[in-house]
């Protein structure tokens, strides 16, 4: 496989899933929020007192049923959480992870090897999950069930259930607050992701081929001709796109969107990088060279007395997430036009003084020798990958650029430095079977530099965003 192909298919792979994620019944035979949870059991139940437990049976205690997939790397990164909470709360509330296969799930899709559709691998890669995050979370793999409680095949899908057997919430995030109301009987913020929930979604649906705004497209309908609109993202607002990658796509009609009309949310950041380099989402992964080629940084800087619209951000209360829409005729629509713009609407809304310098900052810069390159280098063969994505990787053939890409994924977004690959030598190496926490950095910086590779901190010169008072 080549490695341009490999790149796409694996970030596919785990940020949206390979089982459809968004495919929903039409049939609501499912839990509804206030009404008595429908009857279910469990069986072969890991890490409880009973191997099998049926609804009724957990009268008298709050419980939540957590559904997670493996193909969802969110999903799986936040068994971390739910075990805290279960360690803090369990003699209160009961916690059961439950996971299996979606609706639709087929071996005939594409699937790395050992990331198949089978109960198998399930539990394959939670025995490691178990050792990486010290499970110790009642948990039950079960297809049937798992379809049978969630009306999509979104993750992670929370069922918040009170001592009374009532449903309380159908969710997508378990947090303390919400423990914490459930056993007080107290109301709480959430997220509606029951069948009745994501029919009322339906009814309000924004798509780009409609502006934002107009007709009720993602709220109150407004007339126009030309405009631009800041707004904050309102918390129960209908659910809207981020806005695109660049500037570019703003500039021509796709299938994305329209030639003239650039919407969307996203933090400040990310549109003050939309607007003066022509880019957002940059998260300093190696396989995205924007800041190599261009020579520009992946974060901004910030001068501010005050920086908490910049800092204060969160994804479930959308707080200090802006939706931005700028629609201009599309004879206007260039991308420098755009762009300028775009500077103007930040500069008269938030009034900060912005300017892009030439700044020495620091990234993760990787090299290694001739020699520990010539013992990686291929011994030929078909381009491969071997990975259950989360605790093991291979390659054979591949390019430095497309081993290091999979390696740092799931990481590289939380560095917030650049990484950077400054190896020379454009060769294909081989990377035998290698056991390895992919959510851990100094986990995987050790597997680097065993095979030979240095990957230390450094300096140098980038164009960066200042922002100022």
């Amino acid at each position: 496989m080549r490695v341009e192909k490999f790149r796409f298919v694996f970030r596919l792979l785990i940020l949206f899933g390979v089982s459809g994620l968004c495919a929903q019944s039409s049939v609501n035979h499912f839990p509804e929020i206030g009404k008595p949870m429908p009857f279910f059991e469990m069986q072969g139940i890991q890490n409880y007192s009973e191997k099998k437990v049926r609804s009724e049976d957990l009268k008298g205690k709050p419980y939540v049923l957590y559904l997670w997939s493996r193909y969802c790397s969110g999903a799986v990164q936040s068994l971390k959480n739910v075990n805290e909470l279960h360690k803090k709360y369990k003699d209160s509330v009961t916690i059961f992870l439950i996971s299996g296969n979606s609706r639709g799930a087929s071996e005939k899709r594409f699937y790395f090897k050992g990331s198949e559709p089978s109960l198998k691998n399930f539990n394959e890669l939670y025995k490691k999950l178990e050792l990486i995050f010290g499970l110790n979370v009642p948990s039950v793999f079960d297809s049937e069930l798992f379809q049978k409680l969630i009306p999509s095949n979104a993750v992670p899908n929370v069922i918040l259930v009170d001592k009374n057997g009532v449903i309380k919430a159908i969710t997508y995030k378990l947090d303390e607050n919400k423990l914490r109301a459930l056993l007080s009987g107290k109301s709480f913020f959430y997220h509606d992701k029951s069948f009745r929930g994501l029919q009322k979604e339906k009814e309000h649906l924004y798509t780009r081929k409609k502006p934002f705004l107009v007709d009720g497209n993602g709220g109150l309908p407004t007339a126009f001709s030309y405009r631009s609109v800041f707004a904050e993202y309102q918390p129960h607002s209908p659910k809207i796109p981020k806005i695109p990658r660049t500037i570019i796509s703003a500039s021509k009609d796709d299938y994305f969107g329209q030639k003239g009309v650039l919407e969307g949310w996203e933090t400040l950041a990310e549109l003050y990088k939309l607007a003066y380099f022509g880019y957002r989402g940059d998260t300093g992964a190696i396989y995205k060279s924007d800041y190599v080629h261009k020579g520009n940084y992946n974060q901004v800087v910030l001068e501010l007395e005050n920086d908490t619209l910049f800092k204060n951000i969160n994804y479930e209360t959308r707080n200090n997430l802006f939706v931005y829409s700028l629609i201009v005729p599309k004879k206007r629509a260039t991308p420098i036009f755009l762009m300028k713009k775009m500077q103007s609407d930040l500069k008269s809304y938030f009034e900060f003084d912005v300017a892009i310098e030439k700044r020495s900052l620091p990234y993760w810069q990787i090299t290694t020798s001739k020699a520990a390159l010539e013992k990686l280098k291929t011994k030929g063969g078909n381009s491969e990958i071997v990975t259950d994505t989360y605790t093991r990787i291979s390659f054979t053939n591949t390019s430095i650029n497309g081993y290091l890409g999979a390696l740092f994924y799931l990481v590289a977004p939380k560095l917030q430095l650049p990484i950077i690959n400054e190896i020379s030598d454009h060769s294909y190496i081989d990377i035998p079977q290698t056991d390895v926490n992919l959510f851990d950095f100094e986990a995987i910086k050790k597997v680097l530099r065993s095979q030979g590779f240095q990957i230390q901190l450094a300096e140098k010169a980038f164009n960066v965003i200042v922002i100022s008072d």
